[in-house]
């Protein structure tokens, strides 16, 4: 499974929002090119968070239901009203419930609320998931070939 193109589906996703001054991203991968929501902009930062897995359907592979978890961060300077964070979780609500990411089945909400308020900004955190299926991928060159046959008698073919 890619979760790096869920994180990016479910960005392409969101990025209509756009329109109403909210930056969407993946969760940048070092401190340095994280920036607040300024003023009245909002922020809405994507990031595959876990997965869990089922046992094995199959006698022959292995063939696992992975149950993928996302965290959909989002910031804003205000929670109630236009540029609210209360607004901004209804739409990114309507916008990925049933969505289907690359290889998965329709998002489902997990939870959804307050994480953090510091310098102004509040954080909160929506959790999603989606299904796929994860199966083993047989590497042929480990198989043992049969290079030799000997019979204890003559072969004879007519």
């Amino acid at each position: 499974m890619n979760y790096e193109q869920i994180e990016l589906d479910i960005v392409n996703r969101l990025s209509v929002l756009s329109a109403a001054n909210v930056t969407v991203v993946p969760m940048p991968e070092v401190q340095g090119e994280y920036k607040r929501p300024v003023g009245t902009g909002m922020r809405i930062s994507v990031m595959y968070k876990s997965s869990d897995f089922d046992k094995s359907i199959s006698t022959s592979s292995i063939v696992q239901k992975e149950i993928i978890s996302v965290e959909i961060v989002l910031q804003a300077s205000k929670l109630r009203g236009a540029n609210g964070l209360y607004r901004l979780q209804e739409a990114v609500k309507k916008r990925l419930i049933g969505y289907m990411p690359t290889d998965c089945k329709k998002i489902y909400a997990l939870e959804n609320g307050y994480t953090d308020w510091r310098d102004n900004v509040w954080t909160h955190t929506f959790s999603v998931a989606c299904e796929t299926v994860t199966v083993e991928d047989p590497d042929i060159s480990e198989e043992v070939l049969i290079t030799n046959i000997m019979f204890d008698e003559p072969l004879i073919i007519n």
